[in-house]
């Protein structure tokens, strides 16, 4: 965050592992189809139509949180950065949760993030 390191390197495998393979069964439906049908990812990503878009979400967003809260957490998160900015605290909190956006990989995914 502002030219700082915020957090260490994260093995996502692990932070994955917790949040959805360790947490089948709590990871809402409608969360996990929404980021295997999030807008055609690959397409919109070399259109650019994500940052051209003010009024679109174009993906889904999860952290690693265990138990199907990751995308609660996200939009905790999110909310959080959108209405009170961003700060080194804030940063630090989004790094060690695993913020990450999820979109459809399209062609190069032809099974959905929702079957990963």
């Amino acid at each position: 965050f502002d030219g700082n390191i915020v957090a260490g390197q994260e093995n996502f495998n692990s932070i994955w592992q917790a949040a959805f393979e360790q947490s089948v069964g709590h990871v809402p439906i409608s969360a996990s189809s929404a980021s295997s049908s999030a807008f055609e990812g690959l397409q919109s990503l070399a259109m650019a139509l994500g940052g051209s878009q003010g009024c679109a979400e174009l993906s889904t967003w999860t952290t690693g949180a265990p138990g199907g809260r990751g995308y609660a957490q996200a939009a905790e998160l999110r909310s959080e950065m959108f209405t009170k900015g961003v700060d080194a605290p804030l940063a630090a909190e989004a790094a060690k949760a695993a913020l990450q956006p999820l979109v459809d990989g399209g062609p190069t995914d032809p099974f959905g993030i929702a079957n990963a």
